[in-house]
């Protein structure tokens, strides 16, 4: 609801991303993958965005900005996770939403 109201006030958009990381051959993936898509994730996005990590799925709420432009930020993060050579086994997969 705050969403849509402070859309509303504002004249911004917002929008909803769940994040999901799974390993090959539906390997489990270890607290240490998770922890380092979290810095990746968090040094991607602007101050204003929020991140929430919770059963095993990452959720991001992308405050204002053009909705077009969510999907190439996560492109980007992804990008940029999958040059550690360590983690890029793991496969990152994205649902996104538009709020208000």
């Amino acid at each position: 609801k705050y969403l849509c109201r402070n859309n509303r006030a504002t004249g911004a958009r917002s929008g909803f991303v769940r994040i999901s990381l799974t390993g090959p051959d539906e390997v489990k993936v270890p607290d240490e993958a998770r922890d380092a898509f979290e810095e990746v994730l968090i040094s991607g996005l602007k101050k204003n965005d929020v991140v929430s990590r919770y059963s095993g799925n990452f959720y991001v709420i992308f405050n204002g900005g053009d909705p077009e432009s969510y999907e190439g930020i996560v492109k980007r993060i992804t990008a940029k996770w999958k040059e550690n050579a360590v983690f890029a086994k793991y496969e990152v997969t994205t649902e996104i939403e538009s709020v208000g």
